[in-house]
């Protein structure tokens, strides 16, 4: 399994394993390190007309 967060990457063999959480309490929601602080994936006018890259 693996979680991602701002081009961060952690892979884990089990959703117990000590890093996840660590990784988790890091960068969710971390000001200093999200270029989106509290933001969140369930936008409704991303569904309907998402970005591009080049954005």
């Amino acid at each position: 399994m693996s979680v991602q967060s701002w081009a961060r990457q952690l892979k884990v063999d089990t959703a117990d394993e000590p890093r996840l959480a660590a990784f988790l309490r890091i960068y969710r929601m971390n000001p200093d390190i999200t270029p989106e602080p509290g933001a969140t994936c369930s936008n409704p006018e991303f569904a309907s007309s998402p970005r591009g890259p080049d954005s």
